[in-house]
């Protein structure tokens, strides 16, 4: 028996038209993204735009729009809080970084199965102590009574200066940040091979310069998506500096607590939080754009 075999080729696939299904599936969560956090930022800038009347709750009615609350930021107090809010939470963020770096490597490298294992776990374990706990223990041994504090005043440190209030705010935020950084960089670490050190060892290059070409140069992208993790929860952090800063060291976020909660000038409170989320992605941008400079020069 023959088989009849049609002489028509086949008809090839259909390449137009997307499917819809993956459109279909990320729908919900973008809708849910717009509304729950694009939407409340926008109203967020809108009240910002609006005016306080001292004596009553929120904008005054039928408030003209205005950029009245953003010339705050024209006088030196709220500079100097806005610089100092970016400068702690650098310094907190690079310490955390360069710290959590060498503890991470150290994991990675550990030949023990279980040893690695049961410090991972510890670093898990702590991220989930309240930071509440963190500030008061961190108080309790770098304040006037603490074992710390006493030991340094009797080497003359004045404890209630402002370098040594700012330097007690940073420790806290290392208390707070070195776990968490120190997990994102494990997964970094990881990912490295340590051929490449050895091959560099190999060809007589010294240890730190060995380090230095090899693992901290593949670890810079992840080095850097941990820095804008640190500085962001340092600048965003209210209990910290409200708890360490003793008064002389505020960030942004609490002087809008106070512009929200005391004074109920929701207008005020909006404009410090918008020029803070402004400024941090400003130089998050920034920060990405240098650091994509400087890898497309290397490669």
């Amino acid at each position: 028996m023959e088989l009849a075999v049609s002489s028509r080729p086949c008809a090839p696939p259909r390449r137009g038209g997307r499917p819809l299904l993956p459109v279909a599936l990320l729908l919900p969560a973008s809708v849910a993204a717009l509304l729950f956090i694009c939407g409340p930022l926008l109203v967020l800038a809108w009240q910002s735009l609006l005016e306080h009347v001292p004596g009553q709750v929120g904008a005054a009615a039928d408030s003209p729009l205005s950029y009245r609350n953003y010339l705050l930021f024209t006088s030196p107090s709220y500079l100097n809080f806005l610089w100092g809010t970016l400068r702690i939470s650098a310094c907190a963020a690079l310490a955390a970084v360069l710290l959590s770096g060498l503890i991470a490597y150290r994991i990675t490298r550990i030949r023990s199965g279980w040893a690695r294992k049961a410090l991972i776990g510890l670093m898990l374990g702590l991220t989930f102590l309240s930071v509440l706990v963190r500030v008061y223990a961190i108080s309790l041994t770098f304040g006037v009574g603490g074992p710390a504090g006493a030991f340094l005043r009797s080497l003359g440190v004045a404890l209630g200066s402002r370098e040594y209030i700012e330097c007690v705010v940073i420790l806290g935020f290392l208390h707070f940040l070195l776990p968490i950084v120190t997990l994102i960089l494990i997964g970094t670490f990881q990912g490295i091979s340590g051929s490449y050190y050895e091959a560099a060892r190999s060809l007589g290059v010294a240890s730190w310069r060995a380090h230095l070409d090899t693992t901290v140069r593949l670890a810079l992208p992840g080095l850097y998506s941990a820095f804008i993790v640190a500085f962001s929860l340092a600048a965003s952090s209210f209990v910290i500096p409200l708890v360490l800063g003793q008064g002389k060291v505020l960030f942004l976020a609490n002087l809008a607590y106070v512009r929200f909660g005391e004074m109920a000038d929701y207008p005020g409170g909006a404009a410090v939080s918008i020029v803070l989320l402004a400024v941090s992605l400003a130089i998050v941008g920034l920060l990405g754009k240098l650091l994509g400079n400087r890898l497309g020069r290397s490669a």
